[in-house]
């Protein structure tokens, strides 16, 4: 037993209460409750270390959901989400405006009719915003057409504008949209509201997802309420530590996208606690939130507290439950920052993650400055602003927009009076300061706009969200987007420049400009950090705001080496010391590691492309000739292998009938492998006597780890579907199409998709009924055959643990059956000294860090299982063997790459030898290699007085051996041995027509099984004679 393969208990999931039946699975998990208090009971997401290992429940473990996955299960009416699914949610709310309303208008017309109706005319909302204050008559028309559809649809929520010469006499006009969405009581916890803005990601703020969307699928929208998502996986971000006085969220959010680029959430999730967030007001979380498409991210959020419920308590009567991620919800990656030792940040020209220290932009000139947008046009942005022009008595040096985001805005800068000012308003003090009069309430020019778009700007420092060549109105304009604090004091100079920079030397400090502003909520809510669960391996990182664009070290393979750790999840705050600014490296799956060195990377995750080098690759007779014409093709009639010594042929399948094109795949592979001197050419030349051939193997899957081409650590690829049968070795394989295999011919690379995995943890004494065939039935019939697809499986436990190699191999090689890409078991004591008479190539295992993600985790007490079968005609179509007894079988099948190693042999016998009686039934005995048909006819089997498997199938009348091969498993000519009707199989399939009969009935089973039927003529318990 090798305990090291169980690393220590270091996250948890929530686990369903479940019967110990191996059928009391069937019914649906049950969603755990949104109310973080209720209590849950939880299991080992990693199983603990050997010794301290109690059985497991047999059944599956729901795992825990991030905020994210959980508001998409609600809305979708799922138990359960995880990363990469895809489902159709109930939208709450659909937001669009005068830029993209008039194209999802048309499509919904186009696609549900001239006089259809939207599905809730009280979930659409309709926000002119963008280009309203224009001349343009194309602008001024998308006005009119959203006019026209809301009265035609009687759509309650728009806010609408006739008057364009003076704004305040259109009362229902709003501004911005994502701005009134959320004054308007539309943004609510745990809903799912749809924009056709890329900024709708804002109101994450509130704790709800909320993403932009395209026309096509807000037509969509419109008529049906619904919308297929892909559940994103989820960044977390970790912000503690006091706010500075001089900084603002816009700085926070400037320091994330420098940190991960542009691209570094794309279609992720982003979510943001600790106490920095924690002491955030509204706005500012809207502000953190509303760049997260800056990064790429799919959406943010922040979950809601008493700050989020005290702004909503006049905004909405709409009833809402907040969801928060469990406290062992799976994280992608994990960034943590120490907030209190950040400085104030610019993006320069021309990208929002081209971050700077504004400091170190004190010489750069500009000539206007722009406070405005979703992102810097809110009353606190205002306030922040009019706070250093209050602390500083100076005049500005250039042109200073102001662009309030909402009539509420605007009304905000007219009336309310700014801390510390004697009363003044942020008006009065803009106009002492001598900036523009505040202009009417849009996007202005965020966006560019019409050319009479007020403020379309040159070179300067703007508070907006996006700083790409001519976004905001001129191509060659450079913009820094800055915080409000900044964007004034640059104002205030005609440089980019520090708030203190220009005040402190007179009287004037950070604390005081910052202290006359509240921007941040004295509430601070511990609830948001759960406790410390998990735990992820953590770079030393200096606390400079730009000692973060070192590459992340990759964490050794040897699973010895020791790491400094910290919290995936923030602590409760009372034990919460300040997090390391900078990022946390997560832990690699087995999987992942293996494809990483052989992509020579030092980091990998889940649904990463990389191309990877291939240690052996392997055909065979049915798919080699395709192959190599692909391979002849693409790369020239005399073109070489990339390495004749690790290409392996084996020919398998179709061999021993006379079909002439069955022949002549064999004399390809031949012709081929003499062409290009291959070193592993497993020939057969002799079909009227296989043991005439001493170079022939056999099956394929059997003779790979036979000959010593299954090792730890490496990657084997195959044109054969249950190539994954290698993974049992501790190593990444897979099946592969012949254009694939051509490619790896020629190159010895391949680009594979990093796959997610899935751990099945399975504990438990195996009982002596049971086979391994039996643990990978019931995890297929727990699953579905669609339920790993292409997703890794990775086996341990004590029960996995006390398997034989052929075992292993039994369990890995069915992982296709359920979708798999690939299987895998950590190498160990077993694996090792199989292997020590078979190869001298030096290889290196590896295994998952202990703070490796896993998608989902399944934990089985074995000894509480019974022995199964799947019924036709699928194997996940799952029974007890016991509960089809009165099924009668007209043959037995014993075989294949799944069921004809020795030790199934010597399992069958095993039966026949305890029974004392003879088959009912013809019972066919094909060994999957010749070295299997010789253990068979020279091995002693135990307790047998020294018979052999031979000597004890002939007395039971079993069929003499056949030759080695795959026989009649996948069907294969018409010639070919022991085609099915009804039988009971130790194959892996049992689809129609998969055994050479359409109508065949193919019961899946272990050796045990198939043995103890072939007893009776019906499908039986292998206990009935076992006992």
């Amino acid at each position: 037993m090798a305990a090291s393969i169980a690393p220590t208990s270091t996250s948890f999931i929530n686990k369903k209460e479940l019967d110990l039946s191996a059928f009391s699975l069937s019914r649906p998990l049950s969603l755990q409750r949104c109310k973080r208090t209720i209590p849950k009971k939880i299991c080992s997401v990693m199983a603990p270390q050997q010794s301290e290992r109690s059985p497991a429940t047999t059944g599956s473990v729901k795992t825990a959901m991030t905020m994210t996955e959980k508001i998409l299960a609600r809305a979708s009416e799922k138990t359960q989400l995880s990363p990469g699914d895809n489902v159709w949610v109930n939208v709450d709310v659909l937001m669009t405006h005068d830029v993209c309303g008039p194209g999802s208008i048309g499509i919904f017309k186009k696609e549900f009719g001239q006089n259809a109706k939207v599905w809730d005319r009280e979930k659409v909302v309709i926000i002119p915003d963008h280009y309203i204050f224009t001349s343009d008559e194309r602008a001024n028309r998308n006005v009119d057409i959203l006019r026209d559809f809301c009265t035609e649809q009687n759509i309650k929520y728009f806010y609408d504008i006739k008057d364009l010469s003076n704004f305040k006499v259109n009362p229902d006009y709003k501004g911005v949209c994502h701005i009134a969405l959320a004054q308007e009581g539309h943004c609510r916890p745990g809903e799912v509201l749809l924009g056709t803005d890329s900024h709708t990601c804002t109101a994450g703020a509130f704790g709800q997802f909320a993403t932009g969307i395209g026309n096509t699928d807000a037509g969509f929208v419109l008529g049906t309420g619904k919308l297929l998502l892909k559940v994103p996986p989820t960044l977390r971000f970790v912000m503690d530590g006091e706010m500075p006085d001089y900084l603002l969220a816009k700085d926070l959010i400037l320091q994330i996208i420098g940190e991960i680029s542009v691209a570094g959430a794309t279609y992720k999730a982003m979510e943001f606690v600790g106490t920095t967030v924690e002491s955030l007001s509204m706005e500012e979380r809207m502000t953190l939130c509303n760049m997260v498409v800056e990064a790429g991210g799919k959406n943010g959020v922040v979950p809601a507290d008493s700050t989020t419920y005290k702004y909503l308590e006049d905004k909405t009567s709409t009833p809402y439950v907040p969801v928060y991620s469990d406290e062992k919800a799976r994280f992608l990656s994990e960034y943590r920052f120490d907030i209190s030792k950040l400085e104030p940040l610019v993006a320069k020209p021309h990208s929002p993650d081209n971050r700077a220290l504004a400091r170190e932009c004190k010489d750069v000139k500009i000539d206007r400055v722009y406070i405005g947008s979703c992102t810097g046009g809110k009353t606190e942005d205002f306030l922040a602003a009019a706070k250093v022009f209050l602390a500083s008595g100076k005049k500005v040096k250039v042109p200073t927009f102001l662009v309030p985001a909402t009539q509420k805005v605007w009304m905000d800068l007219y009336s309310l009076p700014v801390p510390g000012s004697g009363g003044k308003t942020c008006s009065q003090i803009f106009e002492e300061a001598g900036c523009d009069t505040p202009a009417s309430p849009s996007c202005g020019a965020c966006l560019g706009g019409p050319k009479d778009t007020y403020a379309r700007m040159n070179v300067c420092v703007s508070t907006t969200n996006r700083n790409f060549p001519g976004r905001m109105g001129h191509k060659e304009g450079q913009i820094y987007l800055a915080s409000p604090y900044t964007a004034a004091a640059s104002a205030l100079t005609g440089y980019v420049s520090l708030v203190d920079d220009q005040f402190a030397s007179e009287g004037s400090s950070r604390k005081t400009v910052k202290s006359c502003c509240s921007l941040h909520s004295s509430s601070s809510m511990a609830s948001i950090a759960p406790i410390s669960t998990s735990f992820i391996n953590k770079k030393e990182i200096n606390h400079s705001a730009f000692s973060l664009s070192w590459p992340l070290f990759l964490q050794r393979y040897e699973r010895s080496s020791s790491k400094k750790i910290c919290s995936v999840m923030s602590p409760q705050q009372a034990e919460r010391k300040p997090a390391t600014t900078g990022s946390v490296k997560t832990g690699m799956t087995m999987t992942e590691k293996i494809l990483a060195r052989a992509s020579e990377k030092t980091k990998l995750i889940p649904g990463e492309n990389v191309w990877v080098n291939v240690d052996v690759f392997m055909t065979h007779d049915v798919c080699g000739a395709g192959c190599f014409g692909v391979f002849k093709k693409e790369f020239g009639q005399d073109a070489k292998v990339w390495d004749p010594e690790k290409i392996v042929i084996i020919p398998d399948h179709y061999i021993f009938t006379s079909d002439e094109r069955a022949n002549r795949n064999v004399d390809i592979l031949r012709d081929f492998s003499l062409e290009q001197n291959i070193k592993y050419f497993y020939d057969i030349n002799d079909l009227s006597d296989f043991r005439a051939n001493p170079d022939y193997k056999g099956v394929c899957h059997i003779a790979l780890a036979q000959e010593g081409h299954c090792r730890p650590g490496e990657v084997l690829l195959g044109t054969d579907s249950h190539t994954c049968t290698a993974g049992a070795f501790g190593q990444f394989a897979t099946g592969i199409g012949i254009t694939d295999a051509g490619f790896v011919l020629g190159t010895g690379k391949l680009l594979l998709k990093v796959p997610p995995t899935l751990r099945f943890v399975l504990d438990g004494e195996m009982p002596d009924y049971v086979l391994a065939k039996d643990l990978i039935l019931q995890i297929i019939g727990e699953i579905s055959v669609s339920g790993a697809t292409y997703k890794t499986m990775e086996f341990v436990g004590t029960a996995v643990e006390s398997l034989s190699m052929e075992e292993r191999m039994t369990l890995c090689n069915m992982v296709i059956e359920a979708g798999g890409k690939n299987g895998v078991v950590p190498a160990d004591g077993t694996t090792h000294k199989f292997l020590e008479d078979k190869t001298s190539v030096a290889y290196e295992p590896l295994y998952s860090d202990e703070n490796a993600r896993f998608l989902s985790e399944y934990r089985f007490d074995i000894s509480k299982l019974e022995p199964l079968v799947a019924k036709p005609y699928s194997p996940d179509n799952r029974a007890l063997a016991r509960e089809c007894k009165d099924v009668k079988i007209d043959r037995v099948y014993i075989g294949s790459c799944t069921g004809g190693k020795t030790e199934d042999f010597l399992a069958a016998a095993k039966v026949f030898l305890a029974s004392g009686k003879k088959v009912k039934v013809p019972t066919f005995l094909v060994p999957a290699t010749q070295k299997v048909w010789v253990d068979i006819y020279s091995l002693p089997v135990p307790g047998s007085g020294g018979k052999t498997c031979s000597q004890i199938f002939e007395e039971a009348g079993c069929d003499t051996p056949a030759n080695p091969s795959c026989a009649a498993c996948m069907g294969g000519p018409r010639d070919t041995y022991a085609r099915m009707n009804v039988c009971v199989s130790t194959t892996n399939r049992n689809f129609p027509g998969r055994m050479g009969h359409k109508e065949g009935q193919i019961y899946l089973a272990s050796p045990y099984t198939a043995a103890a039927s072939a007893l009776t003529g019906f499908v039986t318990d292998p206990r009935k004679f076992l006992h």
